[in-house]
């Protein structure tokens, strides 16, 4: 794994960046594991779980999306801007690709273009990668609502992350968009996006920048910043309920940690944008 020196090493990379292809990715890609199908990625559907307030359900609630992201085709052309990477500009509502922002900053809101209604029980907040971060265990319930405009490609997903622990066994989800491009930590301090996995890439106590780009031929796993896995990744099925984000959706497979600086675009973010966020 590349870790990069700094942020002045990671703007000059944008200067130069192309768009994000599978020859940007150099030499051979150690550790890439082509896991299960869609199926094994979707967590299981709990129809037994355990009485939970009514906005903890999962399924989209009665406020839902307030406004919608316009479907203008500047987001989804994956032409993304390099302010995003600044303090000022991390959640520049003004960018379309941006579909969802959300810092942490002692507040679960998201600050892109068009919000999408957030909601969550037990949620606290800590010390983060960037300012203030949000603290998961398996008595916090996060969820993101959303009317279909954050699932299919291109998309990328990426955010700051420090676990607490690991698991031994099983694994623990990052976030879950049920069918869709669900992400997850397994034994071996593995992280996945989606069947795409690398092994070996998060400490306990310590901030990693992970993003996944789904560009529709291929997904891509991102570590500090550096790409260390690639593969074809099928996006399943359109998910219409909600994220759920910190565990398997509807419920288990908690994630114990801090969560930081979660974005999500749509459009596919080049090697040297995904640079650059890692560096803040």
């Amino acid at each position: 794994m590349v870790r990069l020196a700094s942020a002045s090493v990671a703007l000059t990379l944008l200067a130069s960046s192309c768009s994000l292809g599978t020859d940007a990715i150099p030499g051979v890609l150690a550790d890439t594991q082509v896991m299960n199908d869609a199926t094994s990625d979707m967590g299981a559907s709990d129809a037994t779980r355990p009485d939970t307030p009514a906005t903890d359900s999962g399924s989209p609630d009665a406020v839902g999306t307030d406004a919608t992201h316009a479907d203008t085709g500047v987001g989804d052309s994956g032409a993304l801007d390099a302010s995003l990477d600044a303090d000022t500009g991390f959640c520049d509502p003004s960018a379309t690709s941006l579909r969802l922002c959300v810092r942490f900053e002692d507040s679960f809101v998201d600050e892109s273009l068009a919000p999408h209604t957030l909601r969550e029980s037990g949620l606290r907040y800590a010390d983060g990668r960037v300012g203030r971060a949000g603290e998961f265990d398996a008595s916090v319930a996060a969820w993101i609502a959303q009317d279909g405009d954050l699932t299919g490609e291109p998309m990328t997903v990426e955010l700051f992350l420090m676990p607490a622990e690991l698991p031994s066994s099983g694994r623990v989800g990052v976030w879950d968009i049920g069918g869709q491009h669900s992400a997850w930590i397994r034994p071996g301090a593995e992280f996945a996006c989606r069947s795409i996995a690398v092994s070996d890439v998060l400490t306990v106590g310590t901030w990693t920048h992970i993003a996944c780009v789904f560009d529709g031929d291929a997904s891509r796993v991102y570590v500090d910043g550096s790409p260390v896995a690639t593969g074809v990744s099928s996006p399943g099925t359109a998910a219409a309920g909600d994220i759920r984000l910190g565990a398997d959706n509807p419920d288990g497979d908690h994630f114990v940690g801090r969560i930081d600086e979660l974005r999500i675009f749509r459009g596919a973010r080049t090697a040297a944008e995904i640079a650059a966020a890692a560096a803040r």
